[in-house]
């Protein structure tokens, strides 16, 4: 297929985003696959193309690593300035892996903290708890992840009110993992 502006190309991205789903990675392929395409025939995704791959990535099995590996391109590339709604997504498609009991899930959570704060994008209060309640119990890293979400929120520059929720609830969460 070749189609010589970015309009269609985002039309196609965006049909990807939304019969994605979590049985599969078909459409999350496709959407990267169509990014390569653009660039090979000489079309810059903009903003929209690179939400559009985004989401699909995150709506699908498997597709949070692909989404993080996107998400670091483009901020490689500084083509384009993502919206924090992309972000948002990816940390809450790595929350709800995290739920799961995946500790990489927990890990590129963390990473995606750290890009929000590097690129002065201000973390979601909510989000941040949820995924401090998503960090697995249990494990040896459990209370260094959730004192770190904590670290990152301060570090961003969140209200002082929704860091001392976060650290209750972290240590609410890490005495009740003690027990």
């Amino acid at each position: 297929i070749t189609f010589g502006n970015v309009v269609s190309y985002n039309a196609l991205l965006h049909a990807c985003a939304e019969a994605a789903d979590e049985d599969s990675s078909q459409y999350a392929i496709h959407a990267i696959n169509l990014l390569e395409r653009m660039r090979e025939v000489g079309v810059s995704p903009s903003v929209e193309s690179y939400a559009a791959a985004l989401k699909a990535c995150c709506k699908s099995q498997g597709g949070i690593y692909r989404a993080a590996a996107l998400l670091r391109e483009v901020r490689e590339r500084g083509s384009v300035n993502l919206a924090p709604q992309s972000y948002n997504l990816l940390l809450d498609s790595c929350t709800r892996e995290a739920a799961l009991l995946d500790s990489k899930a927990v890990q590129l959570s963390l990473k995606v903290l750290e890009m929000l704060k590097q690129d002065g994008v201000m973390p979601d209060t909510e989000r941040c708890l949820a995924l401090i309640a998503a960090v697995p119990p249990g494990e040896e890293w459990t209370h260094w992840s959730r004192k770190r979400v904590v670290e990152l929120m301060e570090e961003s520059g969140l209200e002082y009110s929704a860091v001392m929720k976060a650290h209750d609830l972290a240590n609410d969460l890490n005495q009740n993992s003690e027990i």
